[in-house]
């Protein structure tokens, strides 16, 4: 009987285009964001801000946002656009050039990019809500 799944940190076009190093990466950033959104809502309230001026709240959280799924997904949006994955270290970068891999990766980097932008209008919105 022969095995043909794809290991789990192989490219797969329109799914998978990193591995574990750039996940890690993309946690990082998403745990960055996370902190900076903290920082800047303690700031706005101990500063009495109006309640539009949480709406600053978007660009940390679309950090943490993008981070997280990104991680999840084991998909970069930014590699997917430009056709490149990278399953290994930094410097393993490689350029996707089958047609249809970029077609998949670009529709694929489209949803990844607007999950991300919609869990930090929607996070930002409930702070706007509550402040």
């Amino acid at each position: 009987m022969t095995n043909t799944q794809k290991p789990k940190d192989s490219y797969q076009a329109g799914s998978c285009n990193i591995g574990d190093f750039e996940v890690k990466r993309r946690m990082r950033s998403a745990w960055l964001g996370l902190a900076l959104s903290l920082a800047l809502y303690i700031f706005l309230t101990i500063n009495k801000v109006d309640r539009w001026s949480y709406a600053w709240e978007f660009f940390p959280l679309m950090i943490f946002s993008s981070g997280l799924i990104q991680a999840q997904s084991k998909f970069c949006f930014a590699y997917g656009f430009k056709g490149w994955a990278n399953l290994g270290r930094k410097s393993d970068r490689i350029s996707v050039v089958d047609k249809e891999a970029l077609k998949a990766d670009r529709s694929y980097a489209l949803t990844v990019l607007t999950r991300s932008v919609g869990v930090a209008i929607i996070v930002t919105g409930l702070i706007i809500g509550i402040s």
